[in-house]
C-alpha cells in the first residue's frame, strides 16, 4: 500500500462488496484445509471441477455471457468427472465431499463479487481485508485444534518458493492474465467481458 502510495484510496475498501468478496475467499481457504485433513487431495481437486460449471452458469445469467458448444463440453466432462468422485446418493458417498461443494460455490460468490466491484476500490485494499479476514477466520478454526510449529526446514522452503515466484507474479505477461475487477457504475469496466464468447 505504501509502495503504490493508495494509503488516500483505502477508506473504498469499506464498501460491503469487498468484505463479502474477502470473506469468501477466506472461507474457501479455511474449508479446503479442513477438507484436506478428511480426504485425499486427488478427491478435493477432482470436486473442485464443478466450479467452472457453476461459474459459467452464473456468467450466463448475471453478465449474459455467449458460451460456445466447446466450452460447455469441456466444462461437462469435468462436471461429469466430479459427479463420478463423489458418488451423491451411493454408499461411497463421503460427506466431507459437501465441504469441498460449499468451497467451490464460495469461488463462484469470490469471482462474481469482484466483477462487481467499483474501480476505485484498490486491490492491495481487497488483498488486505482477504488477509485480516483470513486471519480472523484461520485463527478462529484453530480453536481447539493442535499447533504444530512449522519446521526450520519448512519454513525456509517457502521462503525460497516465495522469493522464487515474486518476479514471475510481478512480470507483465502474467499480470495480463490476471482478471481484474470491473466496475459496476455504468460504462464498460476494467474487465467487461460481456459480449467476449467465452
Amino acid at each position: 500500500i505504501a509502495w503504490r502510495r493508495e494509503f488516500g484510496q483505502m477508506h473504498q475498501i469499506m464498501r460491503p462488496l469487498v468484505f463479502v468478496r474477502s470473506g469468501s475467499e477466506a472461507m474457501v481457504g479455511f474449508l479446503l484445509i479442513a477438507a484436506l485433513a478428511l480426504m485425499p487431495i486427488a478427491d478435493v481437486t477432482a470436486i473442485l471441477l464443478v466450479q467452472p460449471f457453476l461459474l459459467t452458469i452464473a456468467g450466463v445469467l448475471l453478465f449474459k455471457e455467449n458460451v460456445r458448444w466447446r466450452r460447455w463440453s469441456a466444462i461437462a466432462a469435468g462436471f461429469i468427472g466430479m459427479l463420478l468422485v463423489v458418488k451423491p446418493g451411493t454408499s461411497a458417498f463421503e460427506p466431507a465431499s459437501i465441504i469441498v461443494l460449499i468451497a467451490a460455490l464460495l469461488v463462484v460468490v469470490r469471482d462474481v463479487t469482484t466483477r462487481f466491484l467499483h474501480a476505485d476500490v484498490p486491490t492491495t485494499g481487497v488483498v488486505l481485508v482477504t488477509a485480516v479476514l483470513g486471519v480472523i477466520i484461520g485463527g478462529v478454526g484453530a480453536l481447539g485444534g493442535n499447533w504444530t510449529m512449522p519446521s526450520v526446514e519448512a519454513f525456509a522452503l517457502t521462503v525460497r518458493l516465495t522469493v522464487r515466484l515474486w518476479p514471475a507474479a510481478r512480470s507483465p505477461r502474467a499480470q495480463d492474465r490476471l482478471p481484474l475487477p470491473a466496475t459496476h457504475s455504468g460504462g464498460a469496466g476494467r474487465n467487461d467481458t460481456s459480449e467476449t464468447p467465452l
